[in-house]
């Protein structure tokens, strides 16, 4: 997010400056499944949370990989 989009003065709708959250991942997902989605966006951590969004862990595409 450009530092310009938090000057409160701004017209411009939240919604046009607003970045996504991260991409988060159940623990029911298979290794194989998540390397694939971090391969596709090319990211190097899996976040596995609850459907609540409670952090359980981090996971790194490398250890992801050899675990497949």
């Amino acid at each position: 997010m450009p530092a310009s989009a938090l000057d409160p003065r701004s017209e411009e709708p939240v919604w046009d400056v607003a970045e996504p959250g991260p991409k988060t991942f159940r623990p029911h997902h298979s290794a194989e499944n998540v390397v694939r989605q971090l391969a596709d966006k090319d990211l190097r951590w899996a976040i596995v949370t609850t459907p609540e969004g409670r952090l359980l862990g981090v996971a790194s595409r490398e250890d992801l990989e050899r675990a497949e």
